[in-house]
Parts: C-alpha cells; sequence; structure tokens
C-alpha cells in the first residue's frame, strides 16, 4: 500500500496493489503445498490455483466499494445512524459467500485435517 502511494498511486489502486500481493502470496503457498503434497488430485489442483487471488481481488472491490459509499451524500447522512459494528457485520458478510475461493485450496491440500475435529464444519472434498 504505502509504496504505491509514496509515488503518486491512488488509495484505490494502493489499495488494489497490497491486495493482490496478499493474492500472490497466498497462491504461492498453494503451490508450494501442491508441490509437496502431490496425492491431491490433478484436478483438485488444477481448478484450484487463481482461487485465492479472486478471493483477495474481491475484498479489494469490496473495500473500495465501502469507501465509495461512505464518501456518497446518502450513506454519510444514514452512516451516523449505523451501529460501527453493523457496518464491520456487514462489510464481512460480502466476503462470506466466496469464502471458499479462499479455504478449499487449503482443504483440498488436506491443511485443515486435524481442525475438523474441533470444526466439524470445514469439510474434505
Amino acid at each position: 500500500y504505502k509504496p504505491v502511494r509514496k509515488y503518486g498511486g491512488s488509495s484505490h489502486l494502493a489499495s488494489l496493489a497490497a491486495f493482490a500481493a496478499s493474492g500472490l502470496f497466498h497462491e504461492w503457498i498453494i503451490h508450494v503445498m501442491s508441490y509437496r503434497h502431490r496425492g491431491c488430485s490433478a484436478s483438485c489442483n488444477e481448478s484450484l490455483f487463481g482461487s485465492n487471488m479472486a478471493f483477495f481481488v474481491w475484498n479489494a472491490a469490496v473495500i473500495m466499494g465501502e469507501t465509495a459509499l461512505r464518501q456518497s451524500g446518502v450513506f454519510q447522512k444514514v452512516g451516523g445512524a449505523v451501529p460501527r459494528f453493523l457496518v464491520t457485520f456487514l462489510v464481512v458478510m460480502t466476503s462470506l459467500p466466496v469464502a471458499h475461493w479462499f479455504g478449499d485450496p487449503y482443504i483440498c491440500q488436506g491443511f485443515f485435517n486435524h481442525y475438523q475435529q474441533g470444526f466439524p464444519l470445514v469439510a474434505i472434498k
């Protein structure tokens, strides 16, 4: 974020760059895990590359959308009446429908197998 802002980039561009960098880092982690654990099916590996990047770019879009809405006149008037925790809750809820984009590659690689005992909602495909 800071290097993009330092060289004159907008806050939206800097946010997108920060989320994209995080997405690339997580894609690298998935690549390393799939190289080490070759027991995962080929279709699982091939179909999940890029999903972490999509998840982080989606979150960047959500944050940019929230910023744009916060600056609009209508939401400035209503925003004072909405409790901050509710705004945070609504922003988090925008990421839940695509949370599988983040978690599925790790589940496929067996990274969360030991979590299933404590969190039965984490399912292996």
